[in-house]
């Protein structure tokens, strides 16, 4: 090892790599460590190639430490090779290397078509990060327009004006979907839903990632 590990640091990092292995632990207790150890030691022992290697976390800044740590240990370019970034980030490059990656829209460019949808739907002045909002919830849950007007009505079954606030929803989700593709750009919840979308109903795709 090159670091000192305690014993259940170094059962992570040495774990076998035909198991799940989690690491429960509170905040500064080493946990990036043992994940920056455990693919070093994977690359090591040629255990598996730099570019069939994940990791992934929530945040950029994560992320940025995760690959600093890794920089003095493994050449540049099997660096460059491995996938290690947030969520978001290994979700668009695995678009990407699919030939399915698209501009990713501007918040700017978001509220300008939520804008102009929301003028379509008279009577609902509701803002256009309320949509936003649970458009994103639907795509988070899998959900697609032209199944999203029951997920929005069980969503607001409370709500007195639940009908009519799942309907708009719906309406505003398809025209917001429909502008975005003639725009030929993807939202950050596109990225997510795609893959995991492909991941589950794709075999082929499945079988690559």
């Amino acid at each position: 090892m090159t670091v000192e590990l305690n014993t259940e640091q170094s059962a992570a990092v040495l774990a076998p790599l035909d198991r799940a292995v989690m690491v429960v632990a509170g905040p500064g207790s080493g946990k990036t460590k043992v994940i920056t150890e455990r693919v070093l030691h994977v690359l090591r022992e040629s255990k598996a190639r730099p570019s069939s290697i994940l990791v992934t976390t929530f945040t950029r800044k994560a992320a940025d430490e995760m690959r600093e740590r890794l920089a003095p240990s493994i050449l540049p370019e099997a660096l460059d090779l491995l996938r290690l970034g947030t969520i978001h980030a290994n979700c668009y490059r695995i678009l990407k290397e699919e030939s399915r990656g698209k501009r990713v829209i501007s918040s700017w460019e978001q509220k300008k078509i939520l804008d102009d949808v929301l003028g379509w739907c008279r009577n609902w002045d509701v803002g256009w990060k309320f949509p936003l909002l649970w458009i994103g919830k639907a795509k988070g849950s899998l959900v697609l327009p032209l199944a999203s007007e029951g997920y929005f009505a069980f969503k607001f079954r409370h709500h007195g004006a639940g009908a009519m606030f799942a309907r708009n929803l719906a309406q505003v989700y398809e025209r917001y979907e429909a502008d975005k593709h003639a725009m030929g750009a993807m939202d950050f919840s596109d990225m997510l839903l795609w893959v995991r979308l492909s991941l589950r109903d794709d075999r082929a795709f499945r079988a690559r990632w």
